[in-house]
This record gives structure tokens, sequence and C-alpha cells, in this order.
């Protein structure tokens, strides 16, 4: 298959995104998703070095976006987003890491939401040039699909500070709990 025709986005037929309280938007199971199950294969709509990330060259990009992706894009969540940095904060609130110093914007991706105890991995496959969401555990229908946006084994304080870029305060049970384990960051190590 031509690579310029193939889809910007595969999507499981499984999930569909709407929105999530508190959240903005994200990512649910329609369907029972067996642990493995690829939900996402996805190019990025932009992307750029991080290490000569501008607000001009990101303006740019976003101006050269089809419509559709534009509008996508603009209407990404960013709890920050102050009117004079809009894109800027966008930018950094959704992108992910692809490959080294490759940032960039996955609209599918970036509709999945934050859990220390994620149901699903987040991975870039430098082969297919895709950034790929796979179901690590099984996702019962209803449930958010979630990554983690952080080190899942660090501790909770180390995970809090980490995730003060996004503007929220984690609510998962790894999270809530005042158990000394999972504070630890050893919740996933065998006794």
């Amino acid at each position: 298959m031509d690579p310029d025709l193939e889809l910007l986005a595969e999507i499981s037929g499984a999930v569909e995104v709407r929105p999530s309280p508190g959240k903005g938007k994200g990512t649910f199971a329609k369907e029972f998703v067996p642990k493995g199950t690829r939900l996402i294969s996805e190019r990025p709509i932009l992307r750029m070095s991080s290490n000569y990330f501008n607000d001009e060259t990101l303006k740019k990009m976003v101006q050269n976006l089809p419509t559709t992706e534009r509008r996508d894009f603009e209407d990404l969540h960013c709890p920050i987003c102050q009117p004079e940095q809009a894109l800027r904060q966008k930018y950094i609130m959704n992108h992910f890491s692809l490959s080294v110093p490759q940032i960039g914007i996955c609209l599918q991706g970036s509709r999945i939401n934050h859990s220390c105890l994620p149901n699903a991995y987040s991975s870039w496959n430098d082969k297919k040039d895709r950034f790929m969401i796979h179901a690590i555990a099984d996702i019962q229908e209803g449930d958010e699909v979630t990554i983690s946006y952080c080190d899942a084994l660090a501790t909770k304080d180390m995970r809090s500070k980490w995730l003060e870029v996004y503007q929220f305060s984690c609510e998962c049970a790894a999270c809530r709990t005042t158990d000394q384990i999972s504070n630890s960051g050893k919740r996933f190590t065998k006794e």
C-alpha cells in the first residue's frame, strides 16, 4: 500500500472517544477488550525536534494543517491555556515522545487520559513511523482506556510532582490509597 494513502490513524472499533468527567474527553471501551489488543496505530499530525521547539515554527505548522486536523488540534484539552500561548500550551499538554529527540501530536492518543495504574501502554514504532496504544490488561466494556504519563513505578510523591506539568492531581486507586506499598513504588513487584 502507498504510505501516502495510508490512514492517519487506525482505531480499533472496540473503543470510542466521549466526554470524561473532569478530564475533557477520554477513550472508552465499547466492548470487552482483551489484553494485548492494539487500540490505536497513528501517525502524528505535528512533529518537531524538542531541541528546536519554538512558537513561530509551531504556529506555521498548525496553520498548514488541513482544516479538520487544525480544528481537532484546537479542540484538545488544555486547562491552563492562555490566549497568547494557547498553541504552545496545547502542544506541551498533549504531545508524546516519538523517536529521540522528536515530539509530536497524535490526536487519538491525546484522547487517552492518565492513570498510575494504566490498562494500556503507549509506544513509538520507528519501523512503522506510528504511535501505538495496546491494552496491557483486559478492559471491560464501559471502562476508560488509560496510560501512565509518568513512571508508574515511582513513589506517589514523585508521580504527583511529575504530573504537575499537566495541571491535575491524579485520583486513581494508587494515588487515593495511604497504603505504604502503593506509596513506595513497589506495588508492581512480587514478594
